[in-house]
């Protein structure tokens, strides 16, 4: 195989036969065999060509458990793909192991199920091959597969479906997409979805999101915050971030995290210094010699040289001390009875299998080094929407525009302290600095 282009090409090599004899028509029988033949190696070809791939995968449906079913046809009370035109399409596999046999010595790896369908190997070796990969199919079930590692190419439209283009090529985000197949069914498998939904009233629908830790908890995560109380502080969040955007305020958001799992990753790749204004005790976890956190509250700035006497632990021992003695905020019991002080007489390594368990269940909520990689699509998003912020630019007059709209007489009158202030040649982190500044020394 070829150096240079991606690790592994994947192809759904019943997927490229239907399409072979679609596109003739049915009209590829015994007489004209060779052409079946031909074409599906003549496509073969074009997407090596293109790709340029070190290893090349190709996967059937033909089963090495036969005669098998698998739990989809167990699940469904219609026949699972029984619309599919099987007199129409009876001689398509006619040829396929001597087309098997054939692109076998050209070097592909033929790959077969046990008892599952060709997807869902793909969908296995899309995760676990070494490298990037890109899978050949027109098959709308394998854009699951697509992450920071792996792509779609569709041959009927010509087209690369990545992270980056997905929601403008499903209409969907990623996040949401099998919400959607799942809501909208699926005519070519035989599987209904609710009647009278389709894109327009899919996207209407108010969904939960969720991640790990949610998963993790027995009791509900952050469940003790008072939504009733605080019902109303998202209703002005949308039109807020419209208008710091105007100011040059880069606007970003997780994937199905948090902000905290978003804010630890920017301290830990943005280059230069950071400062990072929160109240949330999570996030002192992020402090090192490039990040400082600025309470707002306190008015004092979290540092390494200062940190043990603001937290009461050595950095080293935080995320160990936060374990042990949870999170009320979020609905994290700790180890019953455990302070500040029984935490520093404690020895780590003699806790009770109950402790144990709530120590190493805490730590995979709280610690945020893990949060932003648990899912291999939540970084991608953060790298694309900092791309975005390249190109990104104040409109400080529209930004005036907008205050006058919304009766921000101060803002107005003040206008030229606000341009100043976030001036492009003076970013968000300076001002930061700046008003850290005058706190200490007001302090």
């Amino acid at each position: 195989m070829k150096n240079g282009g991606t690790n592994n090409l994947i192809i759904d090599g019943n997927n490229l036969l239907y399409r072979i004899f679609w596109t003739n028509n049915f009209k590829l029988d015994e007489a004209n065999s060779p052409g079946q033949v031909f074409l599906f190696l003549r496509s073969l070809k074009s997407y090596v060509d293109r790709f340029q791939p070190k290893e090349i995968y190709c996967t059937w449906d033909k089963k090495l458990e036969w005669p098998s079913t698998n739990f989809r046809n167990e699940v469904i009370t219609v026949e699972y793909k029984a619309n599919r035109d099987d007199d129409k399409f009876k001689n398509v596999h006619e040829y396929s192991e001597k087309i098997q046999e054939i692109i076998a010595l050209l070097g592909v790896h033929n790959m077969y199920p046990l008892r599952m369908e060709a997807d869902d190997l793909m969908a296995w070796l899309s995760t676990h091959l070494p490298g990037k990969n890109v899978i050949i199919t027109t098959d709308k079930d394998l854009l699951q597969t697509i992450s920071a590692d792996t792509r779609i190419y569709s041959p009927i439209k010509k087209k690369e479906v990545t992270l980056q283009n997905f929601e403008e090529y499903t209409g969907v985000s990623k996040e949401q997409y099998l919400n959607y197949r799942a809501i909208t069914g699926d005519k070519s498998d035989n599987i209904p979805g609710i009647p009278r939904y389709g894109l327009a009233r899919f996207k209407k629908l108010e969904w939960p999101s969720t991640n790990f830790r949610n998963e993790v908890i027995t009791v509900e995560y952050k469940a003790n915050r008072d939504d009733d109380k605080f019902k109303d502080v998202h209703e002005y969040a949308e039109k807020i971030q419209e208008i710091i955007s105007l100011l040059g305020v880069h606007n970003m958001f997780p994937l199905r995290m948090e902000a905290d799992d978003l804010m630890a990753w920017l301290s830990a790749h943005l280059p230069g210094q950071s400062v990072i204004v929160t109240t949330d005790k999570d996030l002192l976890q992020t402090i090192s010699v490039d990040t400082k956190i600025y309470s707002p509250i306190k008015k004092k700035i979290v540092t390494l040289q200062n940190f043990e006497e603001y937290t009461g632990v050595s950095k080293d021992q935080y995320l160990n001390y936060r374990a042990v003695t949870g999170d009320k905020s979020d609905n994290i019991p700790g180890i019953p009875k455990y302070g500040l002080a029984r935490f520093k007489k404690l020895d780590l390594t003699k806790l009770t299998e109950e402790q144990q368990v709530i120590y190493e269940r805490n730590l995979k909520l709280m610690d945020l080094s893990i949060g932003y990689d648990y899912y291999p699509d939540e970084v991608p998003i953060y790298e694309e929407q900092l791309k975005k912020c390249k190109t990104h630019k104040s409109n400080h007059n529209k930004f005036i525009e907008e205050a006058k709209k919304l009766n921000m007489w101060s803002v107005v009158r003040d206008y030229s302290s606000w341009r100043e202030s976030f001036n492009n040649n003076e970013n968000i982190i300076n001002i930061i600095k700046k008003a850290i500044k005058k706190c200490k020394t007001e302090n």
